[in-house]
C-alpha cells in the first residue's frame, strides 16, 4: 500500500517541508507536527478518490469504502513525521543539520549587553 499512496505523500511531503520551515514559534511547531499526520491522511484519501474508475460512480457509500483508508493514512503519516523527527535529531547531534535560530529569530540580550538600537533605548 505504501507503493501505491507514494504518489499522494511526496507533495504532501513538500507541503509540509514549507510549512515546517514557515513555523516560526514552538507552539505553531507543535501544531504543525500533530496536524501532519492528518494532512498526510487527506491527501491519501483525496488521491484515491482521484484515481478511483470514472466507471464506478462516486456515491455516498462509495466515498465511505475509499475514505476507510484514513486511519491507515493516519498512522503512517505519523510513522512518517516520527521518522522526521528521529533523523532531525540524529543529524542535529552529529552536525549534519544545524539547529534553527530561537523562534523570534534573533538572539535575546544579555544583561551589560549595550543596545543596538543606536540610542532609542526603551
Amino acid at each position: 500500500m505504501l507503493t501505491i499512496a507514494a504518489p499522494a505523500y511526496i507533495p504532501c511531503a513538500i507541503v509540509l517541508a514549507v510549512w515546517f520551515m514557515l513555523t516560526r514559534t514552538h507552539s505553531q511547531l507543535i501544531v504543525a507536527t500533530m496536524l501532519a499526520p492528518v494532512l498526510m491522511s487527506v491527501a491519501l484519501v483525496i488521491f484515491l478518490i482521484v484515481e478511483d474508475p470514472k466507471e464506478i460512480p462516486l456515491t455516498a457509500e462509495r466515498f465511505s469504502q475509499l475514505a476507510s483508508v484514513a486511519p491507515f493514512g493516519l498512522v503512517v503519516g505519523g510513522i512518517y513525521v516520527g521518522l522526521a523527527w528521529g533523523i532531525y535529531a540524529v543529524g542535529t547531534k552529529f552536525g549534519i543539520v544545524r539547529p534553527p535560530l530561537p523562534p523570534n529569530n534573533r538572539l535575546e540580550r544579555s544583561r551589560g549587553t549595550p543596545s543596538v538600537n543606536h540610542g532609542e533605548d526603551r
